[in-house]
């Protein structure tokens, strides 16, 4: 799945977090997280990176839970 903007949403959604709190977080501007995630613009690299390492996460903990029932 490449649409990092539709991804970023679920990421956001399931950690309850706003883009308020991203901004929090790396010390930019919530304008800024915003402007950087607009669907018309390159997606950030950095904002990438940490998708995929949510989504791995994400699948490795599924995975250990259906090892454990």
């Amino acid at each position: 799945m490449d649409d990092y903007n539709k991804r970023f949403e679920v990421m956001k959604n399931y950690l309850d977090d706003t883009n308020q709190d991203i901004a929090d977080i790396t010390g930019l501007k919530m304008t800024s997280i915003k402007n950087q995630t607009q669907p018309n613009k390159p997606f950030p690299k950095w904002l990438k990176y940490t998708i995929d390492v949510f989504e791995r996460m994400i699948k490795k903990q599924e995975a250990s839970n259906e090892t454990e029932t």
